[in-house]
């Protein structure tokens, strides 16, 4: 099966996180790359979740505080989750 290739471009995450939604849903546990855009010294961030669904990220500042950045995306992984037997 070959690999599938998600990029996700400028999203902007508020301070109370960013879920993204992959459609359809990958038929693995993709890996995420993330890219911070306008990111300051000692920023991090943390998955909420991450699973073939999709992902949610928050960033954090360098004082714990969770904070709005930009960032891109990349996803890999390989498949497409059937949403119906036949």
């Amino acid at each position: 099966m070959p690999d599938r290739v998600e990029a996700y471009s400028d999203l902007v995450a508020p301070t109370g996180g960013l879920e993204v939604i992959y459609s359809p849903a990958f038929k693995n546990n993709p890996s995420v790359a993330i890219s911070l855009e306008n990111g300051q010294s000692g920023d991090r961030w943390e998955y909420v979740y991450r699973d073939a669904t999709g992902f949610k990220v928050v960033f954090y500042n360098n004082l714990n505080n969770a904070v709005s950045r930009q960032f891109h995306a990349q996803v890999r992984g390989y498949g497409r989750k059937a949403t119906a037997t036949i």
